[in-house]
Order: C-alpha cells, then structure tokens, then sequence
C-alpha cells in the first residue's frame, strides 16, 4: 500500500510519523540526490515529489499542537525551495575538490 494513502487511514500519531518521513525523504532526496529520481524505467518529475514533500509539512503544520512544532513545519512547507536550495549548495561544497583535500588533510569527517 502506499505510504500517503496508508497515512490517510491511520491513526493520528501514526499519520504524523509517515507524514514527516515522507517530508523529510523528499527533502533529502532533492537536495542531495536528484538524479536519483531519473534512474531506471521509473522517472519522477521533480516539480510533483517537491509538491509531495511540501504537501507533507503543510499537514503536520495542521497536525501539530505544539506552537514551536507548527512553525518549523509551516516554514518548510513555504519554504521547501530554498531548502532544497541549501542542501544542493552542501552537496557541491562537499564535493568540491579543495574541500575534500581539506577534509583529508585535517581528517575532517
């Protein structure tokens, strides 16, 4: 079954949990790893999983009772992009030759 549509049947504290993986996941997945959504026979237009992942914090943002936990998940859900945005921005620093002889020089992990 699919996770989204299992998150629709479940419980509430269940239905918070699948949300934030799926959140989180796509989150990861965008700004880490885009080409991985173009690999095999399946391809996964970007537009549509950033949608799923913004779509995700925009319900934990309704779910959440706490006032502190409502803010963080409003500010990704509007602010999902720049997000993505910042973690491309780590993969490239991360990736980047004169880091990675920094990180081995100055055994940075």
């Amino acid at each position: 079954m699919d996770m989204l549509a299992y998150a629709e049947e479940a419980g509430s504290v269940e239905r918070i949990d699948i949300h934030k993986h799926v959140g989180d996941f796509t989150l990861f997945v965008l700004g880490l790893y885009p080409e991985s959504l173009s690999r095999g026979r399946r391809s996964i237009s970007q537009s549509h999983y950033a949608a799923q992942g913004r779509r995700s914090y925009q319900i934990l943002f309704e779910l959440q009772n706490y006032r502190s936990s409502r803010m963080v998940f409003q500010k990704l859900s509007e602010e999902f992009e720049g997000c993505v945005q910042a973690l491309r921005w780590v993969r490239s620093y991360i990736n980047d030759p004169f880091y990675q002889y920094m990180f081995r020089e100055f055994d940075i992990t």
